[in-house]
């Protein structure tokens, strides 16, 4: 596996944390492994992008953070985390499962508002017996949560707050209205 580009390193640590994180410039160079060259090249884009602020108050060093509620945040680690999880190999080994009408990613990895610790929610309908979810769970440190139903009468006795989160979801395979149909 290749290793990361330096920018990598950088909106890694920035993405793989809370965004009301305060990041001191020489400990976004210690934890990214950068120099301070690259470091403030990368922090400069990021500022001007409106993804990170660069603060600085009164009687205080400095610091960048995201902040709350930040779109481009949000919308950035959404796409961070899906690429997370086609290189490990996972969206194309649920693309192959022939037996699955219906695969849905949803949770927190879609919502983006995940953390290191964060697991990833899979709904399936359909038959899934084929799939060992440990070997991705390695390669993503992250435990994976497969929510398999393989009949309607099992979906009709899905609490509405889980069916919504799911419809909510990012479709790998099938269509909303395949799995709608069905409730």
């Amino acid at each position: 596996m290749a290793s990361k580009s330096k920018e990598e390193q950088v909106l890694g640590l920035i993405l793989e944390t809370s965004p009301l994180k305060e990041w001191h410039f020489e400990e976004v160079v210690r934890a990214a492994k950068v120099t301070k060259l690259v470091a403030n090249k990368w922090l400069k884009k990021y500022v001007s992008e409106k993804l990170l602020k660069h603060v600085k108050q009164k009687e205080r060093f400095p610091y960048y953070t995201v902040g709350a509620n930040n779109p481009i945040y949000y919308s950035l680690k959404r796409v961070y985390a899906l690429e997370k999880l086609h290189k490990s190999g996972l969206i194309v080994k649920l693309l192959s499962l022939k037996t699955a009408k219906t695969i849905i990613l949803f949770g927190s990895i879609i919502k983006g508002d995940w953390y290191k610790n964060s697991d990833v929610d899979i709904f399936i309908f359909g038959d899934v017996s084929n799939f060992d979810k440990s070997t991705y769970e390695l390669k993503l440190n992250r435990k994976i949560e497969l929510h398999v139903f393989q009949d309607e009468e099992e979906i009709e006795n899905v609490k509405t707050g889980l069916i919504q989160n799911i419809v909510n979801g990012y479709v790998v395979k099938g269509e909303i209205q395949d799995f709608a149909e069905v409730t």
